[in-house]
Order: C-alpha cells, then sequence, then structure tokens
C-alpha cells in the first residue's frame, strides 16, 4: 500500500465486500480517499455500480459525484430489474475533509473546449433562435418595437435634438387633388400640367422670407416616375425649363427594372443639367452606393443630399468640401452587398425613426402652397421635394405602393403632437427625407445583428454555468442569482438604449436576452447542475 502510494495512488474502491476495515486501514496508512461497501452484496450489485461509477469518472465527475450518480443508477435498476432493496445505501466515500476531490483530468484540445461547448438541447435551442433571427418579417417586428421604445427614451430623457430639417416635403394630398378638381381615383400618373403648377409655385417660397440670409431652395426633388407620355407633357416641361433657368438643380425619381434605368422622359428634362436617383426603398434602411459605387444611378435620398451640399457649397453658403467629400465616399461594406442578395441587411444604417418627423423635414400639401399658407417666419429648407402625400393612388402602380404601414415611433411621434391628426401610414417621400437628415446629420445608426448577439449570450449563459458548477453552496445564493440576473439584464437594456443615441449603435435585446434566459433560468431551477437545460 505504500508503495502504490508512494507511486502515485490518490483513490481506492473496494465494492464487493465489508470495507469499513479497510477504509479505515487505508486512510490510517495515509490515502486520503477511498469508496467502500459498508456491507457485503452481490456481486451482480457490484458489477452495476462499478459500470455507472467508472462512467461517471470518464465524464470527469468527482468521486463523490460518481458515488451519488451510481447509487442514484442502484435504486431505478432495482426499481425495474433487481431484487436486491437497500443496495443503493449502502456504498459509502471516505476521505480527509481538506483532501480535494479526486477528479480525472482531461487531456487534448477537445477536453479543453468541452465546458464552453453547447449540450445538445442547448445547441438545439440556439439554433431555433439563430433560424428565427434571420427571418425578414421578424427583423422587421424587432426592429419596429426596439424603434418606438427608442422614442419614447429619448422623450423621456429630453434626448430630442434640434430642429433643422433639411428638407421640406410639399406633398400631393387627397385634399389638394380635390381642391384642383381632379379625381382622386384617376390620378395615376399623376396630372403632369398638375405636377407643373406645382414647380411653378416653388419660387413662392422665397416671398415669405424677410432677407437674403434665406435664400429660395436650390435643389428640389420630384418624386413621381415620369417615364410615360402623357398630353399634360407640354405644361410640366415649360416648368422644370424655368426651374433650370432659374438655377434650381432637380433630381428625378427614378427605378431599376433589370439592367435598364426607368427615370424622366429626356422629352421632359435633359439629365445633362438635372439628376435622378433610385427611389427604391429597402425596409427602412439607409440606401447608399454600392462598394463599387452607384450601379447605374445613386439612391434618390443620397443624390438629393449630395446635390444639396454641392450646391450650397458652390453658393458659399453652409457646406464645406469635407462635408462633400465625405457624402461622396459613403458607400455599403463588400460583404453588405453579398448578404443583401440574401434578404438580410446586417450592418446595414437604418432609419432612426425614434427621432421626431419635425425634426427631419417640414411638411405642406399643394393646397396650402397654392393658398400661399407657409408661416413668413418659418426658414425655408435647402431641400424641396414635391411628392405623394398618402392618396390612395400612390404608387408605381396605382395600387398604394408608396404608402407603408406607420412605424410604432412615428405613430408614438404623431400622438405626442397637440391637436394633430393621427397619421395612418408613411409615404415614400417621408422615408427619402429621412434618408437625407440622417446623411446630412452623419447620423448613420449601424444595428449589431440578433445573431452576433445571441452568439454572445450563448456565451455568456454558459461562462455562467460553469462559473457556477465551481460553487458548492448554490441554493445558498438562488435568490441573489435571480435578483442579479434581472437586475443585470435591467442595466443592459439601459445600455442598449444609451448607446442607440449616443453611439449610432443597436445592440439588440429580445432574442439575446431570450437566449441567455435558456441557460441561466433552468439553470437556477435545478438541485445540481448538468451540462443540459
Amino acid at each position: 500500500m505504500l508503495q502504490a502510494k508512494a507511486a502515485g495512488l490518490q483513490f481506492a474502491i473496494f465494492n464487493s465486500c465489508k470495507g469499513l476495515r479497510i477504509a479505515n486501514a487505508l486512510i490510517d496508512l495515509g490515502l486520503s480517499q477511498v469508496a467502500i461497501m459498508r456491507e457485503p452484496i452481490h456481486n451482480q450489485v457490484a458489477q452495476l455500480f462499478f459500470t455507472e461509477f467508472i462512467r461517471q469518472l470518464e465524464q470527469f465527475a468527482n468521486v463523490h459525484e460518481a458515488l451519488c450518480a451510481a447509487c442514484e443508477f442502484l435504486k431505478q435498476e432495482h426499481d425495474r430489474t433487481l431484487h436486491y432493496p437497500s443496495a443503493a445505501l449502502i456504498p459509502s466515500l471516505f476521505r480527509h475533509p481538506e483532501v480535494p476531490l479526486f477528479r480525472l483530468t482531461p487531456t487534448g484540445w477537445r477536453h479543453r473546449i468541452a465546458p464552453w461547448l453547447p449540450s445538445r438541447k442547448q445547441a438545439m435551442a440556439l439554433t431555433a433562435i439563430a433560424g428565427l433571427s434571420l427571418i425578414v418579417p421578424v427583423q422587421d417586428l424587432l426592429l419596429d418595437s426596439r424603434l418606438g421604445l427608442q422614442a419614447i427614451y429619448r422623450n423621456v430623457t429630453r434626448q430630442i435634438p434640434a430642429a433643422s430639417p433639411p428638407t421640406l416635403l410639399v406633398q400631393i394630398d387627397e385634399a389638394s387633388i380635390r381642391d384642383r378638381g381632379l379625381d382622386a381615383r384617376k390620378i395615376n400618373p399623376i396630372d403632369r400640367s398638375y405636377l407643373g403648377d406645382v414647380l411653378n409655385q416653388i419660387p413662392r417660397l422665397q416671398t415669405t422670407q424677410s432677407g437674403p440670409a434665406n435664400p429660395a431652395p436650390k435643389v428640389i426633388g420630384i418624386d413621381f416616375l415620369l417615364d410615360r407620355p402623357t398630353q399634360e407633357d407640354p405644361p410640366l416641361q415649360r416648368a422644370i425649363a424655368q426651374a433650370t433657368q432659374r438655377g434650381n438643380l432637380l433630381v428625378f425619381a427614378a427605378i431599376v427594372q433589370g439592367k435598364t434605368v426607368v427615370g424622366v422622359r429626356p422629352s421632359l428634362a435633359q439629365l445633362e443639367a438635372n439628376l435622378q436617383g433610385n427611389a427604391f426603398l429597402y425596409p427602412w434602411t439607409v440606401e447608399l452606393p454600392s462598394s463599387q459605387g452607384c450601379d447605374r444611378i445613386c439612391p434618390l435620398g443620397y443624390t438629393l443630399a449630395l446635390a444639396s451640399v454641392t450646391q450650397a457649397q458652390q453658393a458659399g453658403h453652409n457646406g464645406s468640401p469635407e462635408q462633400a467629400q465625405s457624402l461622396s465616399q459613403q458607400h455599403f461594406a463588400p460583404w453588405v452587398d453579398r448578404v443583401r442578395k440574401f434578404g438580410q441587411s446586417w450592418f446595414q444604417p437604418i432609419l432612426d425613426f425614434s427621432i421626431p418627423p419635425d425634426r427631419v423635414y417640414r411638411s405642406i400639401s399643394a393646397q396650402q402652397l397654392f393658398h400661399n399658407q407657409l408661416q413668413p417666419e418659418d426658414k425655408i429648407p435647402a431641400i424641396v421635394l414635391i411628392a405623394p402625400g398618402g392618396y390612395e393612388e400612390a404608387g408605381l402602380n396605382g395600387r398604394g405602393e408608396d404608402n407603408f404601414a406607420l412605424p410604432t415611433a412615428i405613430a408614438y411621434w404623431s400622438s405626442q403632437a397637440p391637436g394633430a391628426i393621427p397619421k395612418t401610414s408613411l409615404t415614400g417621400a417621408e422615408a427619402h427625407a429621412y434618408m437625407v437628415h440622417h446623411l446630412l446629420q452623419q447620423r448613420l445608426v449601424v444595428p449589431i445583428p440578433d445573431f452576433l448577439m445571441i452568439a454572445l449570450a450563448g456565451l455568456g449563459g454558459q461562462i455562467w454555468i460553469n462559473d457556477d458548477r465551481r460553487r458548492t453552496q448554490r441554493n445558498q445564493y438562488r435568490t441573489v442569482k435571480i435578483r442579479n440576473f434581472a437586475i443585470g439584464m435591467g442595466i443592459y437594456g439601459l445600455v442598449s438604449l444609451q448607446t442607440f443615441i449616443t453611439a449610432s449603435v443597436l445592440l439588440p435585446y429580445f432574442l439575446p436576452v431570450a437566449t441567455l434566459g435558456l441557460y441561466v433560468i433552468p439553470a437556477l431551477k435545478k438541485s445540481t447542475y448538468d451540462s443540459s437545460f
């Protein structure tokens, strides 16, 4: 025995005979840990016990955990097949209390990473949550809810930016159409003579100003697709020519169909003196040029912002070469272009609807413009965008495609305006105005993908479990752990809300917290930890 101990013997087991005297003798000789049977047992019981005990040691349980698991196994086997009552009560462990429990030491890289790998159930849950995060409608729902909460947080904490809207929306709504005597059900395509009249009214905006510090807008956007010829083209053609002569830079809406750009007819406007931009809207994200530059045509909001800075720079007003250069260098990373082909918008800047609309754009109807109902003290933004104002026929095919479901954040801000009529939809022009604002203010909020934060939450949950396995008095701290988990998630929620505002980074909340909860909450309910839920 002494030779075996000198050679490294740390633990002994005697599982087939009465071993109380053996245990006492070995402990007296200096062996720190001995497992024995207090009474003689049947050989069949001894074999079952030893097999399960060794299996637990192979899974790197300590000798006490292995003995308890083997006893539980004997109890279950007795209930099914054996006929040796109370056999599970006989095994005992003798050891010096100061000596750590014997445990096999794992070797190799697989064993080193094993504590950090999810169990089968955990892997299935992580796969399900990660798969859920890749479903676009789920992404839209989570983003809409988050921006609604973000708007409330902005309002409560008084972190609303100053009012400096760069865009004035002149919206042709149903009231404007009726005021003109047109049939709202037959307004697609838009009456070109009416559109020309609206364009001719833009110089009247300058008459509301009291001095040279507030010049008339130089950039005029037209968010109508003017690709089809109509009988009313001549009045619009004249209005476009007059606007160009006044020094206005016109930006027309266009779309890309296959490899063809469908935009303003050459008979209406010459693109040598004007611009056009892609009016396509990816769900509530800021449209930027691709990593290779503008593919055939730049996004409409981007074109309006860049044109505004360039025009202001040439006129000697606000704007600088640095700002124009910064805007011209904005583009998507190459891998963002690739994931967009699969319907994903990872790390693509979003429209920050948590900012109130009146901080982003001003809006009047065409009817108000014709009746000169703009307030004289109002400062006219540098960009005017003539666009549909929510009438039923608005859209490429005349089925209301330009009217989008109202984001929760915009609905909140609408409810906060005293006496305002609640909005029911968001127009494409309003989304473009948000893009213009974000580009000019360099307010590009980048969302961190849910799947990435889900992976980090899974790692955090595994760290929590591995740390708690080392504690021997877990039940004593159970209430404290639940409280700490709730406090931690609350702090993370506040940090994510504030980070959105100060760092322009959106840290997802719901799915990562749900992932961490799948690890932590079931573990807190267990009397002992294992690697499964």
